[in-house]
C-alpha cells in the first residue's frame, strides 16, 4: 500500500483513539460523531491493509502496529500545529516592504501624516517613497517599479486598462495669499488682474503646467506675467510669508497652515481628486490593501 492512497487526515484518529481508549471521547476531541469516527478508522485500516485497534466491547486497544504509527505521527502533528500557530500569529501582524509612487503636487504635505499614522500603527512595515508627475505613477506601477501609485489624472487613468483605481480624496483647488499681501493688492486681485502679480504654483511638471493654464488660468484669468514655479512646500511657505499668490488645495490650507497666516481670496478654481492605483489583474497583497484602507480612512475621517 502506497501513502499516496492514504487518507493522511485520518491520522489524528489514531492519536484521538489512543489517548481516550474510547469512539464516544475520542469523537468529542474530534468534534465528530462516534459513528463518524468509527467509520473513519475503518476506512483508514483498509486503505493500511492491517488493524489498528483490537475492538473489546466499549473500549479499544491499539494494536503493536498502532502504536509505531503513533510514535512517528504524534511528533509531526505537535511540530505541525507549531508552524501553523506561529505562521498564522505572523500573518495577522501586517509586516514587510511598501513601495509607493507618490505626486509632486500635494504627496510630500498632505500625505505625510496619514503615512506617518500607518507606520505608527503598523512599526513592522518599511514604505520606500518617490514622487514626481502624476502622470509618471502610471508608468512606475506598470513597470512593476511600484506596488501602489497615487495620481490625480483621472483621465489618464480612464485610459489605462491595466490598472484599477480607488478615490482617495478630492482636493479642492483655490487662489490663496497672506492677509499683508491682500491688502496691499486689494484692487488687483479682486480684479482678477494677475499680469503684475507674483503667481506661485507647487505644480513643477509641463504636463500638469500647461493642463491648469489652458483649463483654469487662460480661461478664468489673464494669464500672470510673472510666474514662479516651485515645489509645494516652498510655495506654502512663501504664501504663508507674503509673496504673492499661489495656486493650492484647500484641504492642504486646512491641515497645514496657520489660518492667521493664509486666506482664501474667493476662487475655487479646481476640483482635483487624487486616487490609488494598481494593476488590475494583481492581486493585492494583506499589506497593500491593509495601507489602502488606512490611508483612505483617514481622509474620510
Amino acid at each position: 500500500m502506497k501513502l499516496t492512497n492514504v487518507n493522511l487526515d485520518r491520522l489524528k484518529f489514531i492519536a484521538a483513539l489512543s489517548m481516550t481508549g474510547s469512539f464516544s471521547r475520542a469523537a468529542e476531541i474530534l468534534n465528530l460523531t462516534p459513528s463518524a469516527v468509527n467509520q473513519g478508522l475503518t476506512t483508514l485500516e483498509a486503505q493500511l491493509g492491517m488493524k489498528l485497534f483490537i475492538r473489546r466491547g466499549k473500549t479499544i486497544v491499539p494494536t503493536a502496529a498502532c502504536n509505531k504509527i503513533q510514535s512517528l505521527y504524534q511528533p509531526f502533528a505537535t511540530e505541525l500545529e507549531s508552524i501553523l500557530e506561529a505562521e498564522s500569529s505572523s500573518q495577522k501582524n501586517i509586516s514587510g516592504r511598501l513601495k509607493v509612487f507618490i505626486p509632486t503636487l500635494v504627496g510630500p504635505l498632505l500625505l505625510a501624516k496619514p503615512f506617518l499614522k500607518f507606520l505608527e500603527k503598523f512599526p513592522q512595515v518599511s514604505l520606500s517613497l518617490d514622487n514626481g508627475p502624476a502622470s509618471q505613477a502610471l508608468d512606475e506601477v506598470y513597470k512593476n517599479n511600484f506596488d501602489l501609485g497615487i495620481c490625480g489624472l483621472q483621465i489618464l487613468i480612464k485610459q489605462n486598462k491595466w490598472c484599477f483605481s480607488r478615490k482617495l480624496t478630492h482636493l479642492t483647488m483655490g487662489l490663496y495669499c497672506s492677509p499683508d499681501f491682500f491688502v496691499k493688492n486689494k484692487k488687483l486681485i479682486l480684479a482678477k488682474k494677475f499680469e503684475s502679480l507674483l503667481f506661485m504654483t507647487g505644480v513643477n511638471s509641463q504636463y500638469m503646467l500647461d493642463w491648469y493654464f489652458k483649463d483654469i488660468l487662460k480661461c478664468k484669468f489673464k494669464s500672470p506675467s510673472r510666474f514662479s514655479m516651485y515645489d509645494m512646500s516652498f510655495t506654502v511657505q512663501a504664501i504663508a510669508k507674503g509673496f504673492g499668490i499661489g495656486l493650492l488645495a484647500e484641504e492642504l490650507v486646512k491641515k497645514e497652515i496657520d489660518q492667521g497666516q493664509i486666506i482664501n481670496i474667493g476662487t475655487k478654481p479646481l476640483i482635483h481628486p487624487l486616487f490609488f492605483i494598481y494593476h488590475k489583474d494583481k492581486k493585492l497583497s494583506l499589506l497593500e490593501q491593509t495601507f489602502i484602507e488606512e490611508v483612505s480612512f483617514h481622509f474620510d475621517h
